[in-house]
């Protein structure tokens, strides 16, 4: 409860204020400039389009959702209060059940993360065939969400969750977690090379080759940051 109290607290405040407050101006201005709607005031969008009260969506709406309402780039703090609340599930069910928590794990070698790489990214490139990136869903109608980085973000909270529990940042050796940002930041050079060059391998999706080499990329220099970047940080 204490651990839910503190999320809800550090996300879940700041998402319903924007919700409310903020991102309805956005919503509208967005409306009113790039919608083919006509005109409208702003309280009557607001309580008819934005929140859907008494309301129903024009012809031919452009969504993606119906009603408006959005919390924009607020969804990765959705998703983290999401993942918590699944987390505290799972921790209550394995008090409850009793389960057995495996002992202290060491930091998955080369050969263990590789493999896992490749999974994430063939798991990315399966979920892109129908929901590219850039697609956008509301997933229970409330929940905003992309399903072309869900692969990706649920590893990375997995072990983020397995790094905590085994006190993997304290005790992971610094030549090991500047492997891992090194490998992120030719990662990300490589791609900014190429982008500029003209021969970006940018793919939202589909069964293309750059759909095929965009994931795993993505994913190499993903896991290349999050090994990487806390080493930095936890030394310097």
């Amino acid at each position: 409860r204490s651990y839910l109290k503190d999320r809800f607290r550090r996300f879940g405040v700041p998402i319903l204020l924007f919700l409310i407050f903020i991102f309805p101006l956005f919503m509208y201005a967005y409306y009113v400039n790039f919608r083919p709607y006509g005109p409208i005031g702003f309280w009557d969008y607001y309580i008819h389009i934005y929140w859907g009260i008494e309301g129903h969506s024009p012809e031919g709406w452009s969504g993606p959702d119906w009603p408006d309402r959005q919390i924009g780039h607020l969804w990765f703090t959705e998703m983290l209060l999401v993942y918590a609340v699944i987390y505290a599930a799972w921790r209550a069910l394995k008090h409850r059940l009793r389960l057995p928590w495996p002992g202290p794990l060491r930091f998955p070698g080369f050969l263990v993360l590789l493999p896992l790489i490749a999974i994430v990214a063939g798991i990315t490139y399966w979920v892109r065939l129908s929901d590219p990136v850039y697609s956008w869903g509301a997933f229970l109608g409330f929940i905003q969400l992309s399903y072309a980085d869900l692969p990706r973000d649920v590893a990375c909270f997995v072990l983020g969750v397995l790094a905590f529990r085994n006190d993997w940042l304290r005790r992971l050796p610094a030549v090991t977690g500047y492997r891992w940002l090194t490998l992120g930041l030719v990662g990300a050079a490589i791609f900014i090379v190429c982008d500029l060059s003209g021969y970006s391998f940018f793919s939202t999706g589909g069964r293309s080759a750059r759909a095929v080499i965009y994931p795993i990329w993505e994913t190499v220099t993903c896991f290349g940051f999050c090994l990487g970047l806390p080493i930095l940080f936890r030394d310097h």
